[in-house]
Protein backbone atom coordinates (compact mmCIF):
# COMPACT_ATOMS: atom_id res chain seq x y z
CA UNK A 1 0.00 0.00 0.00
CA UNK A 2 1.39 3.39 -0.98
CA UNK A 3 1.90 6.20 1.53
CA UNK A 4 -0.95 8.16 -0.08
CA UNK A 5 -3.30 5.19 0.18
CA UNK A 6 -2.34 4.77 3.84
CA UNK A 7 -3.04 8.43 4.56
CA UNK A 8 -6.41 8.22 2.80
CA UNK A 9 -7.40 5.10 4.77
CA UNK A 10 -6.38 6.63 8.09
CA UNK A 11 -8.24 9.87 7.27
CA UNK A 12 -11.34 7.91 6.21
CA UNK A 13 -11.40 5.94 9.46
CA UNK A 14 -10.85 9.16 11.41
CA UNK A 15 -13.78 10.79 9.64
CA UNK A 16 -15.94 7.71 10.27
CA UNK A 17 -15.20 7.68 14.02
CA UNK A 18 -15.93 11.42 14.17
CA UNK A 19 -19.28 10.95 12.44
CA UNK A 20 -20.28 8.00 14.63
CA UNK A 21 -19.31 9.92 17.77
CA UNK A 22 -21.31 12.98 16.70
CA UNK A 23 -24.35 10.80 15.94
CA UNK A 24 -24.14 9.09 19.31
CA UNK A 25 -23.78 12.39 21.19
CA UNK A 26 -26.73 13.80 19.26
CA UNK A 27 -28.88 10.71 19.86
CA UNK A 28 -28.26 10.67 23.62
CA UNK A 29 -29.03 14.38 23.85
CA UNK A 30 -32.08 14.15 21.58
CA UNK A 31 -33.73 11.12 23.18
CA UNK A 32 -32.54 11.39 26.78
CA UNK A 33 -31.87 15.10 27.18
CA UNK A 34 -28.28 14.60 28.34
CA UNK A 35 -25.44 16.29 26.48
CA UNK A 36 -22.50 14.08 27.41
CA UNK A 37 -19.91 16.46 26.02
CA UNK A 38 -21.03 19.25 28.39
CA UNK A 39 -20.30 17.24 31.54
CA UNK A 40 -17.53 18.76 33.66
CA UNK A 41 -15.84 17.87 36.94
CA UNK A 42 -15.55 20.75 39.42
CA UNK A 43 -16.94 22.99 36.65
CA UNK A 44 -13.56 23.43 34.94
CA UNK A 45 -12.47 19.92 33.86
CA UNK A 46 -14.36 19.13 30.62
CA UNK A 47 -14.27 15.37 31.08
CA UNK A 48 -17.23 14.83 28.75
CA UNK A 49 -15.58 16.81 25.94
CA UNK A 50 -12.27 14.98 26.47
CA UNK A 51 -14.01 11.60 26.23
CA UNK A 52 -15.90 12.74 23.12
CA UNK A 53 -12.70 13.98 21.48
CA UNK A 54 -11.00 10.70 22.30
CA UNK A 55 -13.83 8.74 20.68
CA UNK A 56 -13.91 11.06 17.66
CA UNK A 57 -10.19 10.54 16.97
CA UNK A 58 -10.18 6.81 17.70
CA UNK A 59 -10.45 6.00 13.99
CA UNK A 60 -6.97 7.44 13.47
CA UNK A 61 -5.65 5.04 16.10
CA UNK A 62 -7.28 2.09 14.35
CA UNK A 63 -6.06 3.24 10.93
CA UNK A 64 -2.47 3.77 12.07
CA UNK A 65 -2.40 0.31 13.67
CA UNK A 66 -3.90 -1.34 10.58
CA UNK A 67 -1.48 0.14 8.03
CA UNK A 68 1.55 0.37 10.33
CA UNK A 69 2.18 4.08 10.25
CA UNK A 70 3.85 6.08 12.98
CA UNK A 71 1.91 9.12 14.20
CA UNK A 72 3.15 12.18 12.31
CA UNK A 73 2.55 15.88 12.78
CA UNK A 74 0.07 15.75 9.92
CA UNK A 75 -1.88 13.01 11.68
CA UNK A 76 -1.74 15.02 14.90
CA UNK A 77 -3.21 18.07 13.18
CA UNK A 78 -5.90 15.90 11.56
CA UNK A 79 -6.76 14.32 14.92
CA UNK A 80 -7.20 17.68 16.63
CA UNK A 81 -9.17 19.22 13.76
CA UNK A 82 -11.41 16.16 13.53
CA UNK A 83 -12.07 16.23 17.27
CA UNK A 84 -12.97 19.93 17.15
CA UNK A 85 -15.10 19.42 14.03
CA UNK A 86 -17.09 16.81 15.95
CA UNK A 87 -18.14 19.51 18.43
CA UNK A 88 -19.60 21.63 15.63
CA UNK A 89 -21.11 18.57 13.93
CA UNK A 90 -23.12 17.83 17.09
CA UNK A 91 -24.48 21.38 17.00
CA UNK A 92 -25.27 20.98 13.30
CA UNK A 93 -27.26 17.81 13.98
CA UNK A 94 -29.15 19.49 16.82
CA UNK A 95 -29.95 22.38 14.48
CA UNK A 96 -30.99 20.18 11.58
CA UNK A 97 -33.50 18.18 13.59
CA UNK A 98 -34.82 20.93 15.88
CA UNK A 99 -38.48 21.92 15.52
CA UNK A 100 -40.09 25.13 16.83
CA UNK A 101 -43.89 25.18 16.98
CA UNK A 102 -44.02 22.48 14.35
CA UNK A 103 -41.65 24.32 12.00
CA UNK A 104 -38.15 22.94 11.30
CA UNK A 105 -35.58 25.31 12.77
CA UNK A 106 -33.57 25.50 9.49
CA UNK A 107 -36.65 27.19 7.95
CA UNK A 108 -36.56 29.88 10.62
CA UNK A 109 -32.91 30.86 10.92
CA UNK A 110 -29.47 30.05 9.47
CA UNK A 111 -27.06 27.75 11.27
CA UNK A 112 -24.71 30.62 12.09
CA UNK A 113 -27.40 32.38 14.13
CA UNK A 114 -28.41 29.14 15.84
CA UNK A 115 -24.79 28.43 16.78
CA UNK A 116 -24.33 31.94 18.17
CA UNK A 117 -27.50 31.58 20.25
CA UNK A 118 -26.54 28.10 21.44
CA UNK A 119 -23.09 29.26 22.52
CA UNK A 120 -24.36 32.40 24.27
CA UNK A 121 -27.12 30.56 26.17
CA UNK A 122 -25.36 27.38 27.20
CA UNK A 123 -25.82 25.36 30.34
CA UNK A 124 -23.59 22.65 31.72
CA UNK A 125 -23.82 19.56 33.85
CA UNK A 126 -21.28 19.25 36.60
CA UNK A 127 -20.18 16.71 39.14
CA UNK A 128 -17.87 16.05 42.04
CA UNK A 129 -15.88 12.82 42.28
CA UNK A 130 -17.71 11.37 39.27
CA UNK A 131 -21.28 11.94 40.50
CA UNK A 132 -23.59 14.33 38.64
CA UNK A 133 -24.80 16.85 41.21
CA UNK A 134 -26.48 19.53 39.13
CA UNK A 135 -27.18 21.49 36.02
CA UNK A 136 -26.23 25.14 35.92
CA UNK A 137 -28.97 26.60 33.75
CA UNK A 138 -28.02 29.49 31.47
CA UNK A 139 -24.48 30.49 32.46
CA UNK A 140 -24.53 33.83 30.65
CA UNK A 141 -21.22 35.49 29.86
CA UNK A 142 -19.33 32.52 31.29
CA UNK A 143 -20.60 30.47 28.38
CA UNK A 144 -17.79 31.72 26.15
CA UNK A 145 -15.19 30.44 28.58
CA UNK A 146 -17.13 27.19 28.87
CA UNK A 147 -17.21 26.84 25.08
CA UNK A 148 -13.44 27.32 24.95
CA UNK A 149 -13.05 24.65 27.64
CA UNK A 150 -15.19 22.28 25.58
CA UNK A 151 -13.13 22.90 22.45
CA UNK A 152 -9.98 22.38 24.51
CA UNK A 153 -11.45 19.14 25.85
CA UNK A 154 -12.18 17.83 22.36
CA UNK A 155 -8.60 18.76 21.37
CA UNK A 156 -7.15 16.97 24.40
CA UNK A 157 -9.05 13.85 23.37
CA UNK A 158 -7.31 13.94 20.00
CA UNK A 159 -3.93 14.60 21.63
CA UNK A 160 -4.51 11.66 23.94
CA UNK A 161 -4.91 9.32 20.97
CA UNK A 162 -1.72 10.71 19.39
CA UNK A 163 0.25 10.30 22.62
CA UNK A 164 -0.99 6.74 23.10
CA UNK A 165 0.10 5.81 19.57
CA UNK A 166 3.50 7.43 20.02
CA UNK A 167 4.24 5.33 23.13
CA UNK A 168 3.72 1.97 21.38
CA UNK A 169 7.04 0.43 20.22
CA UNK A 170 7.28 0.38 16.41
CA UNK A 171 9.31 -1.71 13.98
CA UNK A 172 10.59 0.57 11.20
CA UNK A 173 11.82 -2.43 9.21
CA UNK A 174 8.42 -4.12 8.93
CA UNK A 175 6.21 -1.04 9.44
CA UNK A 176 4.42 -2.75 12.31
CA UNK A 177 3.56 -1.88 15.87
CA UNK A 178 5.12 -4.34 18.29
CA UNK A 179 3.00 -6.59 20.50
CA UNK A 180 3.54 -6.80 24.26
CA UNK A 181 5.27 -10.08 25.05
CA UNK A 182 5.98 -9.91 28.78
CA UNK A 183 6.17 -7.86 31.95
CA UNK A 184 8.26 -8.14 35.11
CA UNK A 185 7.28 -5.95 38.07
CA UNK A 186 8.92 -5.57 41.48
CA UNK A 187 7.49 -3.69 44.48
CA UNK A 188 9.43 -1.94 47.24
CA UNK A 189 8.51 -0.01 50.39
CA UNK A 190 11.97 1.37 51.21
CA UNK A 191 12.91 4.48 49.21
CA UNK A 192 16.68 3.99 49.53
CA UNK A 193 16.54 0.37 48.39
CA UNK A 194 14.32 1.35 45.48
CA UNK A 195 16.74 4.12 44.44
CA UNK A 196 19.69 1.72 44.64
CA UNK A 197 17.87 -0.86 42.51
CA UNK A 198 16.89 1.69 39.86
CA UNK A 199 20.42 3.07 39.70
CA UNK A 200 21.98 -0.40 39.38
CA UNK A 201 19.50 -1.57 36.74
CA UNK A 202 19.96 1.59 34.67
CA UNK A 203 23.75 1.27 34.79
CA UNK A 204 23.55 -2.34 33.58
CA UNK A 205 21.08 -1.51 30.81
CA UNK A 206 23.18 1.39 29.54
CA UNK A 207 26.24 -0.88 29.53
CA UNK A 208 24.37 -3.41 27.41
CA UNK A 209 24.20 -6.05 30.16
CA UNK A 210 20.55 -6.84 29.55
CA UNK A 211 20.42 -10.25 31.26
CA UNK A 212 22.24 -8.93 34.32
CA UNK A 213 19.83 -5.99 34.50
CA UNK A 214 16.84 -8.32 34.34
CA UNK A 215 18.30 -10.50 37.09
CA UNK A 216 19.13 -7.45 39.25
CA UNK A 217 15.62 -6.08 39.01
CA UNK A 218 14.09 -9.53 39.52
CA UNK A 219 15.99 -10.21 42.76
CA UNK A 220 15.65 -6.70 44.17
CA UNK A 221 12.34 -7.09 46.02
CA UNK A 222 8.97 -8.81 45.87
CA UNK A 223 6.74 -9.59 42.89
CA UNK A 224 3.62 -9.35 45.08
CA UNK A 225 2.12 -5.95 45.80
CA UNK A 226 1.48 -4.82 49.37
CA UNK A 227 -0.47 -1.82 50.61
CA UNK A 228 2.71 -0.54 52.28
CA UNK A 229 4.70 -0.55 49.05
CA UNK A 230 5.35 2.98 47.86
CA UNK A 231 7.51 2.15 44.86
CA UNK A 232 7.70 -0.28 41.96
CA UNK A 233 9.89 -0.93 38.93
CA UNK A 234 8.73 -2.55 35.72
CA UNK A 235 10.46 -4.22 32.79
CA UNK A 236 8.24 -4.73 29.76
CA UNK A 237 9.09 -6.45 26.50
CA UNK A 238 7.44 -6.21 23.08
CA UNK A 239 8.16 -8.09 19.86
CA UNK A 240 7.57 -7.64 16.15
CA UNK A 241 5.41 -10.52 14.88
CA UNK A 242 7.24 -10.58 11.54
CA UNK A 243 10.99 -10.05 12.08
CA UNK A 244 10.97 -10.73 15.85
CA UNK A 245 12.92 -7.61 16.78
CA UNK A 246 12.44 -6.93 20.50
CA UNK A 247 11.84 -3.80 22.51
CA UNK A 248 12.72 -3.50 26.20
CA UNK A 249 11.43 -0.74 28.48
CA UNK A 250 12.34 -0.12 32.12
CA UNK A 251 10.38 2.32 34.30
CA UNK A 252 10.30 3.31 37.95
CA UNK A 253 7.14 4.47 39.72
CA UNK A 254 6.11 5.89 43.09
CA UNK A 255 2.70 5.54 44.66
CA UNK A 256 0.48 8.59 44.86
CA UNK A 257 -2.72 7.54 46.57
CA UNK A 258 -4.29 4.93 44.30
CA UNK A 259 -2.14 5.90 41.31
CA UNK A 260 1.40 5.12 40.24
CA UNK A 261 3.45 8.11 39.04
CA UNK A 262 6.58 7.85 36.88
CA UNK A 263 9.79 8.68 38.69
CA UNK A 264 11.79 11.27 36.70
CA UNK A 265 14.91 9.88 34.98
CA UNK A 266 14.07 6.33 36.12
CA UNK A 267 13.43 5.00 32.64
CA UNK A 268 15.22 3.29 29.76
CA UNK A 269 14.21 1.72 26.46
CA UNK A 270 16.03 -0.03 23.66
CA UNK A 271 15.43 -2.15 20.55
CA UNK A 272 17.25 -5.48 20.50
CA UNK A 273 17.83 -7.99 17.73
CA UNK A 274 18.07 -10.90 20.16
CA UNK A 275 15.26 -12.42 22.26
CA UNK A 276 14.71 -11.03 25.73
CA UNK A 277 13.74 -13.50 28.47
CA UNK A 278 12.33 -12.17 31.71
CA UNK A 279 12.56 -13.94 35.04
CA UNK A 280 10.61 -17.22 35.05
CA UNK A 281 9.54 -17.12 38.72
CA UNK A 282 5.83 -17.49 39.41
CA UNK A 283 4.01 -14.21 39.58
CA UNK A 284 6.74 -12.33 37.78
CA UNK A 285 6.29 -12.92 34.09
CA UNK A 286 2.91 -11.76 32.81
CA UNK A 287 2.39 -12.71 29.18
CA UNK A 288 0.29 -10.20 27.23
Amino acid sequence: MTKLAQDVLIAALGFASSLVTALLLFAVNHFFGFAIHTYSIYLVVPIGAIAAGFAAASGYHLGARLVGQRPSRLILVNMILTAIATYFLVHLLNYRFAVVDGVPLPDLEPFSRYLADAVSHSSLRFGVRGAVIGKSGDIGAWTYLFTLLQLLGFSIGGLWIYWELSTIPFCDRCRRYLKRSGEQTRFEYDADRFAATVSAVLDLLRAGSIDAAIERQSSSSTALADSKDGFKSTLTTSQCARCHVNHLRFEGFRRDGKNWINVPKAEFESYLERPVKLAPQAGVLKPA
